[in-house]
């Protein structure tokens, strides 16, 4: 409720199946958080459905996170127990990364939404998506603004979304191999461990190697826990239907400051007839919620975006 008060239109949730995890344990995730349990997912099949049914009773979308990379044929009953039950409650859509997912969602009528764990990038990744009947592409973390008016100019008559908050992970989400919720991230736990960097023929790094090294590490850490793309929002709205506030881990207070920000950044937009002019009169994540944004463009979503 408190979301939806402070402007969210469309939200995106899971829960534990308890046949899931008899069968697989909470490390096989079908949602790519199952492994955080009830940080990041509703505990009980009863508290899921009355959360959809409370998001629909205010007329606003609600997906279903099936966006596991890995899937085999096995799987596949357990996946359609948990999207034919949020079908029941009502739900709008299901994210899905894995090709095997396509023909359930639609046997339950439900939108398709691709991930960007898909990695589309290219106008051929997202025609592909088009024709197996996908009703969204969720852009990866890394993709740039050029990329994406490239592939929305070209391949129309279908939805996007991109980033704009949290969770700006330097690694390709494509690629990732790593184990969530034992401890930190495994990407998270590798990168801060000590050791030692080679290259390809063993030789050492240099000493400005070594500290471009270090100083990657550091905004690392930044780029992940104080990313913003408010400042590309303008350039943003030429192509994109929906835009994202990663907040499964988070306290819902933490994200509703957020959610408030971007709102009335969009309700700014049509008051702007410029890039340039809505850089100016933008409110900026530095003064409306903590000085660790803006201070430099090293955790900023869109890097290549116009700054002041």
């Amino acid at each position: 409720m408190p979301l939806i008060e402070s402007g969210a239109d469309e939200f995106y949730l899971a829960y534990l199946d308890i046949d899931w995890l008899n069968q697989y344990g909470y490390y096989i995730e079908y949602n790519r958080r199952g492994s955080y349990k009830n940080r990041a997912c509703f505990e009980s099949q009863d508290d899921f459905k009355k959360a959809i049914q409370l998001i629909k009773k205010y007329h606003k979308s609600v997906y279903l996170t099936c966006n596991s990379i890995n899937v085999v044929k096995e799987q596949l009953p357990y996946f359609e127990k948990i999207i034919s039950f949020f079908a029941e409650c009502g739900g709008d859509g299901v994210i899905i990364t894995n090709v095997l997912l396509i023909d359930i969602v639609k046997k339950y009528h439900l939108k398709i939404a691709i991930s960007s764990c898909s990695n589309v990038t290219t106008t051929y990744g997202a025609l592909y998506w088009k024709k197996l009947g996908a009703h969204k592409i969720i852009f990866p973390r890394d993709i740039t603004i050029k990329e994406i008016h490239e592939i929305t100019s070209t391949v129309t008559q279908i939805e996007y979304e991109a980033f704009i908050f949290n969770g700006a992970c330097k690694f390709v989400d494509g690629n990732c191999l790593g184990l969530h919720g034992i401890g930190p991230s495994m990407c998270v736990y590798l990168d801060s461990q000590p050791s030692t960097f080679y290259h390809h023929d063993s030789s050492p790094l240099s000493n400005n190697e070594q500290i471009s090294l270090k100083m990657n590490r550091y905004f690392y850490q930044r780029l992940f826990n104080e990313s913003c793309g408010i400042c590309a929002l303008y350039e943003l709205n030429q192509s994109i239907d929906t835009i994202k506030v990663v907040g499964r881990l988070m306290d819902v207070k933490s994200i509703i400051p957020e959610v408030k920000l971007l709102k009335k950044n969009i309700e700014l937009l049509p008051q702007c007839s410029s890039n340039m002019e809505y850089l100016k009169k933008c409110y900026k994540a530095k003064d409306f919620l903590n000085d660790k944004y803006c201070v430099n463009i090293e955790n900023c979503y869109y890097k290549e975006t116009t700054h002041e």
